[in-house]
């Protein structure tokens, strides 16, 4: 599988990310033996204006990941896709954040 993934992207795959954030002890294993070297979970959501948190204080805190789906026209209500993420870029600058890529916070393993 991690040949047939690598061959297709062009690279070894580093992240993975489970759907809906249902895991267990069978898909750590899974993911581990395919490659990433990170199983991403992320803290909130992006709806088609606004963020959807998952703490009480609904605000961001240093190190969430903000999990985005790509949506169709029919999805997005009347907006286009760059104005949801321009929309979401504001409310995540105006709480004194700035959007990183979660690679840049990876490290290789050891050994």
């Amino acid at each position: 599988m991690l040949q047939a993934l690598t061959e297709h992207y062009g690279t070894v795959p580093l992240l993975f990310r489970p759907p809906y954030g249902v895991y267990n002890k069978d898909t750590e294993t899974a993911v581990r033996a395919c490659g990433p070297r990170a199983i991403v979970w992320w803290r909130e959501t992006v709806r088609i204006t606004n963020l959807q948190y998952q703490r009480p204080d609904k605000k961001l805190h240093a190190g969430d990941i903000i999990l985005v789906h790509f949506r169709g026209p029919e999805q997005l209500r009347g907006a286009t896709m760059t104005q949801m993420f321009a929309s979401l870029l504001r409310q995540i600058e105006e709480q004194g954040f700035a959007v990183a890529r979660l690679e840049d916070y990876i490290r290789a393993p050891s050994g």
